[in-house]
């Protein structure tokens, strides 16, 4: 293999990497939901007013439940009796969520939307070239620290980095 050669696939591999990395790290941003106010229906419904404020803290939730997405308070009457209290979370035409509740007594509530968490990459990948020799490098992020492996075709070295 010839020099040009070499420097030619060098080139081509990591113009790959670089648009599977950019296409692997490219994300749409969440949705924003913007706060909206509360709906009042004919039946006794309501759709819950959506707010920007901070949600309340969570509740309890069992060792299976994934990330909580959404929050509700909702306001009942003093001297509303025990009932059943039904509570949708409806997805509108724009894209967006609501939460609708009926119910005997209540007077209001907030819907808290909570944004998803954001993915975080652990692993680095790409090529190198020294001018003679292509060849591979491949990190791991573990909190503050990186390593991995840089691999040629007569060597490999082992590093560990400081991430900050």
């Amino acid at each position: 293999m010839t020099l040009r050669e070499a420097a030619a696939a060098c080139l081509i591999f990591a113009a790959a990497g670089f648009a599977l990395g950019w296409r692997m790290n490219t994300r749409k941003a969440p949705r924003q939901e913007p706060p909206a106010p509360a709906i009042v229906y004919q039946d006794g419904s309501r759709t819950l007013e959506r707010t920007n404020e901070a949600p309340p803290p969570p509740l309890p939730q069992p060792p299976h439940t994934t990330a909580r997405t959404r929050s509700a308070v909702i306001e009942l009457a003093p001297n509303a009796e025990p009932s059943r209290l039904q509570v949708d979370l409806v997805t509108l035409d724009d894209g967006t969520q609501r939460i609708t509740a009926k119910g005997p007594g209540i007077t209001g509530g907030k819907d808290f939307p909570i944004g998803p968490p954001t993915p975080v990459h652990k692993w680095t990948v790409g090529g190198t070239f020294d001018g003679k020799t292509p060849g591979i490098i491949a990190m791991r992020h573990s909190g503050a620290l990186a390593y991995g492996i840089q691999a040629q075709k007569d060597r490999a070295i082992f590093f560990v980095a400081w991430r900050f």
